[in-house]
C-alpha cells in the first residue's frame, strides 16, 4: 500500500469429506457378552489383528473458512501489527457409538462454529533492549445439535444383559419396543437429543522483553495477563417415541451458566554464552488454560470443567561442535500442574475433567553429527516421569456384568463402579522412555548430474497407558519401528524419485485405546499402519 504500510489477506475455503475410521477393531470382548457381539456383527471377532468385522460407518461433513487479514505499520524505528481473525465451520459428524454392524445407537453432531479475533502488538527495533507489547480480543459461538437414535439392535442389549425392564419403568412397553424394531424400517426406538451452546468473550494483554545484559548474557521476561468470560447452555432429554433413554438418563437436565476467569502468568529466561559455541539456559513460566463446557456431555455434573494452572522450571545447554559439524543439546524440566485438565470416556463420549495436582519432570537429549560429506547421524531421547499426586475422583476401569440383573446405569455411566483414586500413579499416554537415532547418506553420482541418497531410522516408544482411566486392557507394550528410504535426484533438485519403506518389521502397536460404549468390559483400539512400501515422483517447474 505504501512503504510504511502493508497489508496481507488470506482467505482459505474448507469443504471435506472423511469417510470410516481406518485402524479400528475391536480387541477384547468379555465371554459373558459373546453372544451380544455374535448377534449384532457377522463374522465377530475380537483379536488386535488389523482386521474389522464390523461394517458401520462412520464420517464427517462440513464446510467453512479461514480468513486472516494483517496490516504491518513501520514508524519511529517500531513495526506495528494488526491481525483480524474470521473462522466460520459448520460440521457434522456421524458416528457408529457401540462399535458393531448393527444398528444399535448412532451419535449425529451438527456444530456451527463462528469466531472473530483482533489482536495489536508493537515490537521495537533490536539492540540491547529489545520488547514486544501488545493486546488482543476473541469471540467465539459454538452452537451444537446431538442426537443419538436408539435402534432395533438394541433389543439383543435386553436379552443378553439381562436388563430388567420392570426396574426401569419400562416393563410395559417392551411389545411396543419389539414392533417398533420389526415394523419401522429404519425407525429410532428411542432418541436421545441435546442441544448446547457456548459464547465465549476473551481478551488480554501480554508483553515480553529482552535485555542483553552483557554480551554473553540474556535477560528475559515475559508477562501475559487474560479474561475469559463463557455461557453455556445445554439441554438433554428424550425425544421418543418410546422413553428409553429418558430411563437411562433418569429424566436428562438443562443448564444455564457462565464461567468468569482471569489470570496473569510470568515467564522469565535467563541465558548465558560462555563461548559462541555454547548456550546454557534456564526458564521459569506459568501456564494457564480456562475452563469451559462439555458439549455432549449426558450428566449434569460432567457438564462442567474448571481451570488448568502450571508452574514449569527448565534448564539445559544448547552446543554447537567442530565448527558446525556437530550438534548436541541438553535439557531438564519439571512441571507441576494444577486442575490438570483430560478427557475420560463417559457412556458415549469423551467429556473433560480435571484432576487435582499432576506432577511430571524428565531430561530430553538430542544430537547430530556430520561424519563426512553426505554423511550424517542423529538423534534424541527423553526419559519422562509423570505422577497423579491427588486425583481422588478418576473414572475407574469398566468391568463386564458377571450376572443377571447388571444395573442398566452403567451402559451411559459408564464405568458403573464408584469413582477410583488414581492418586501415586502415573499419567495415561506418557511413556517413560521415547527415542530414535537415524543414518543419511547422499552423494553425487560419479560425473553425472545426478545425487543419490539413502537414509534409516529406528524409532523407540516405551510402555503405556493409553486411556485416562489406567485400565491394563488399554495398555501398549514398548516397541520399535523402522523405517528406510532410498532415492534419485537431479543436482539441482529440479526432480526426485524416492521408495520409502515404513515399519518395516511389521510391527503391530496400538495407537488408542479405550472402552467400548454400551459394553462394559469391552475394548477398542487403534492401530498402526502395516509394513507399507511405496514410491514417489516429483518435479518442480
Amino acid at each position: 500500500m505504501s512503504e510504511k504500510l502493508t497489508l496481507d489477506a488470506s482467505y482459505y475455503h474448507l469443504d471435506y469429506f472423511i469417510g470410516a475410521f481406518v485402524g479400528d477393531e475391536i480387541h477384547k470382548y468379555p465371554a459373558i457378552l459373546r453372544p451380544l457381539g455374535d448377534t449384532l456383527t457377522p463374522n465377530f471377532e475380537a483379536n488386535l489383528d488389523r482386521k474389522n468385522a464390523n461394517s458401520g460407518q462412520n464420517e464427517s461433513i462440513g464446510k467453512g473458512y479461514v480468513a486472516p487479514i494483517k496490516l504491518t505499520y513501520e514508524e519511529w524505528d517500531h513495526t506495528f501489527n494488526y491481525v483480524l481473525g474470521l473462522v466460520a465451520l459448520d460440521d457434522s459428524i456421524k458416528a457408529d457409538v457401540e462399535g458393531q454392524s448393527a444398528e444399535v445407537a448412532t451419535l449425529l453432531l451438527d456444530q456451527e462454529f463462528s469466531q472473530i479475533s483482533h489482536e495489536l502488538r508493537m515490537v521495537s527495533p533490536p539492540g540491547k533492549f529489545q520488547y514486544v507489547v501488545g493486546a488482543f480480543y476473541l469471540e467465539t459461538d459454538l452452537e451444537a445439535n446431538i442426537n443419538v437414535p436408539i435402534h432395533g439392535g438394541f433389543l439383543p442389549f435386553v436379552e443378553v444383559l439381562g436388563i430388567s425392564l420392570d426396574d426401569l419403568g419400562l416393563g410395559g412397553i417392551l411389545g411396543s419396543v419389539t414392533d417398533l424394531a420389526l415394523n419401522q424400517s429404519g425407525g429410532a426406538i428411542s432418541n436421545l437429543y441435546g442441544k448446547f451452546s457456548v459464547d465465549v468473550e476473551s481478551y488480554g494483554i501480554f508483553s515480553q522483553a529482552e535485555w542483553s545484559i552483557t554480551d554473553t548474557i540474556l535477560l528475559t521476561m515475559g508477562l501475559r495477563y487474560s479474561s475469559d468470560t463463557k455461557d453455556g447452555t445445554a439441554l438433554v432429554t428424550d425425544t421418543g417415541p418410546l422413553p428409553v433413554w429418558g430411563a437411562l438418563l433418569q429424566g436428562g437436565y438443562t443448564a444455564e451458566e457462565t464461567l468468569s476467569y482471569k489470570d496473569f502468568s510470568p515467564k522469565v529466561s535467563l541465558s548465558w554464552e560462555p563461548t559462541d559455541n555454547i548456550t546454557a539456559y534456564a526458564t521459569y513460566a506459568q501456564g494457564y488454560r480456562a475452563g469451559s463446557f462439555n458439549v455432549a456431555a449426558f450428566s449434569k455434573d460432567k457438564y462442567v470443567f474448571d481451570a488448568e494452572t502450571s508452574d514449569t522450571y527448565e534448564a539445559g545447554i544448547k552446543t554447537s561442535l567442530f565448527d558446525g559439524l556437530a550438534r548436541v543439546n541438553l535439557g531438564a524440566f519439571f512441571t507441576n500442574y494444577g486442575g490438570y485438565q483430560l478427557a475420560t470416556l463417559t457412556g458415549v463420549t469423551y467429556t473433560q475433567s480435571n484432576a487435582k495436582e499432576v506432577e511430571t519432570k524428565g531430561v530430553e537429549a538430542d544430537f547430530m553429527v556430520l561424519l563426512a560429506e553426505g554423511l550424517m547421524v542423529n538423534g534424541n531421547v527423553g526419559y519422562n516421569e509423570t505422577l497423579f499426586v491427588d486425583f481422588q475422583d478418576a473414572a475407574c476401569p469398566a468391568e463386564a456384568p458377571t450376572e443377571a440383573g447388571y444395573q442398566l446405569e452403567g451402559l451411559i455411566t459408564l464405568p458403573p463402579s464408584p469413582k477410583c483414586d488414581l492418586s501415586g500413579r502415573g499419567l495415561h499416554r506418557a511413556p517413560r522412555l521415547t527415542g530414535s537415532i537415524g543414518v543419511s547418506y547422499e552423494a553425487q553420482l560419479f560425473t553425472l548430474p545426478l545425487v543419490g541418497f539413502v537414509s534409516a531410522d529406528a524409532n523407540f516408544k516405551d510402555a503405556e497407558y493409553m486411556d485416562a482411566d489406567l485400565d491394563p486392557d488399554d495398555y501398549q507394550e514398548a516397541y520399535w519401528l523402522y523405517n528406510a528410504r532410498i532415492g534419485l535426484k537431479s543436482i539441482s533438485d529440479s526432480w526426485r524419485i524416492e521408495v520409502h519403506a515404513k515399519n518395516i518389521s511389521d510391527e503391530l502397536v496400538k495407537t488408542f485405546s479405550g472402552d467400548l460404549p454400551l459394553q462394559p468390559g469391552a475394548h477398542w483400539a487403534l492401530t498402526n499402519p502395516p509394513r507399507t512400501i511405496h514410491a514417489t515422483f516429483r518435479v518442480s517447474f
